[in-house]
């Protein structure tokens, strides 16, 4: 059988290796994850940040539109 503390690799036994690693994994899996949510959310924000926009000239237009239609009414009216 073999023994895995043994086996070196760079003067790494194996068990050295895995501490190694395991103590990285946890780090750079947070990492991936913090910066795939930080995408996501900034993907979300531009999206909300257009529909304001839209929703802002929307608005914008329709006050435009409502204030030339009272003016109208009122040059109709005082004739």
């Amino acid at each position: 059988m073999v023994d895995f503390n043994k086996r070196l690799f760079w003067h790494f036994t194996f068990k050295d290796i895995l501490a190694i690693i395991s103590s990285v994994a946890i780090p750079i899996a947070l990492a991936i994850y913090t910066s795939i949510s930080s995408e996501q959310q900034k993907q979300q924000a531009e999206k909300k940040q257009q529909f304001d926009f839209e929703q802002s000239r929307e608005l914008r237009q329709q006050l435009l539109y409502d204030g030339f239609l009272n003016s109208i009414y009122k040059l109709e009216k005082d004739g």
